[in-house]
């Protein structure tokens, strides 16, 4: 089990009578009544995702975004942009209390405050250690990041180019009953990318795999959007590919690296 304390994270409250509305408005999904913490994208009017949250609800007409602070400027721009004649106060705060705890259980973990789960790990905010008296590693801001690829949860940058569709997760990014064109929109963006469908391939490599290096599949599919990482000591790659191409394949994949054959295993 690892946790994470968002040393590099701030936050940005949001409060006001408008507050609830205003985020559903902008907002990928719909602010949910059943859960203290969830995850959203930030679009803009075209519908595209700008930027990831974490939002803890604090009250009825208060909540908290939870972001990086190299974010901070064009959060802040892209909320203040977004305040038409609504009730909306948005406050900076430079220290954010929540951690993030991650389990790699086998089961579901039915958590009030889980912003993700599935049979193979969870992903829970909480101010306090919800599974009191286990051991838990502590992450650093690159672990926390990689640990998040590795469970097949990319970032932001891979996700602008595929939509929301990592794995499952766009089952918690996006509601397809929120009603309102911003976030009907997305849904449909990703129904109509279920012609080609793809999902995120977590493989363990042998070594890392440089940026600048031309990849492919055995059989020369090209793979050209690629992250190749390392988390406690072992190398991983991580791509979007189409479903139908994973299905496929066995346990044991062979990359080819700038011509040079790399052998891999698939984790995820």
């Amino acid at each position: 089990m690892y946790s994470y304390d968002f040393s590099d994270y701030i936050g940005i409250t949001v409060s006001g009578s408008d507050t609830e509305d205003w985020l559903n408005r902008i907002l990928s999904n719909k602010v949910p009544n059943d859960k203290k913490y969830f995850g959203a994208s930030v679009l803009d009017y075209k519908a595209n995702p700008k930027m990831i949250f974490f939002v803890d609800k604090i009250s009825q007409n208060q909540y908290l975004l939870i972001l990086e602070v190299d974010q901070k400027e064009e959060a802040l721009k892209i909320l203040e942009d977004a305040i038409f004649a609504e009730d909306i106060e948005l406050k900076l705060l430079e220290k954010i209390e929540t951690k993030v705890f991650v389990t790699n259980s086998n089961e579901n973990i039915e958590h009030n405050d889980a912003l993700f789960s599935n049979k193979k790990f969870s992903l829970i905010l909480s101010k306090q250690d919800p599974f009191a008296g286990q051991n838990y590693k502590a992450l650093n801001s690159k672990e926390f990041k990689n640990l998040r690829k590795l469970l097949g949860i990319p970032g932001l940058e891979i996700m602008q180019k595929h939509i929301i569709i990592e794995s499952d997760a766009y089952l918690n990014f996006v509601s397809d009953d929120k009603g309102c064109y911003p976030g009907q929109e997305v849904v449909n963006k990703i129904l109509s990318i279920g012609q080609v469908p793809k999902k995120l391939l977590v493989l363990q490599s042998e070594s890392l795999i440089s940026e600048a290096a031309e990849v492919c599949f055995e059989n020369g599919k090209e793979i050209s959007d690629y992250d190749s990482f390392e988390f406690e000591g072992q190398f991983y790659f991580a791509s979007f590919v189409r479903t139908k191409l994973v299905q496929e394949m066995s346990n044991q994949i062979s990359l080819l690296v700038s011509g040079q054959k790399v052998q891999c295993s698939q984790v995820y």
